[in-house]
């Protein structure tokens, strides 16, 4: 069953858009086979890539903060994640674990898949 291990974990500031993961932590996903995703202490985030409009209605930390972490590194990082539909798979995985509700993880999930082939890779 996909789950956390790790959380609660500290991050620090780094600048007004980006966080400093101060702890490891990992997910284990159930997509691709049971991808498991180990986020390293270190890794700089900048939680959900949300357009500065939206933020009342998304902000960039929310409940599916610790999931949008999860994608920042399976965008960037994770090199053992063959696509970028896995990667998105595993996020709105991520998000439904979490307990964010289904309309707000299938807005967020088709966001990404519309607009983050931009980021996909060059993070």
């Amino acid at each position: 069953m996909a789950h956390f291990d790790g959380l609660p974990v500290p991050m620090l500031p780094i600048s007004h858009l980006y966080w400093r993961i101060e702890k490891p932590f990992t997910y284990f996903s159930d997509v691709d086979a049971g991808h498991v995703v180990r986020i390293r202490a270190g890794f700089i985030t900048d939680f959900a890539s949300v357009p500065r409009l939206l933020w009342s209605l998304y902000p960039r930390w929310g409940s599916y903060g610790y999931a949008a972490i999860v994608h920042d590194y399976l965008y960037g990082e994770d090199t053992q994640v063959a696509t970028r539909e896995i990667a998105d798979q595993i996020f709105f995985e991520a998000m439904r674990v979490q307990g964010v509700p289904l309309l707000r993880a299938n807005v967020l999930y088709f966001a990404v898949r519309f607009g983050g082939g931009f980021s996909w890779r060059t993070k």
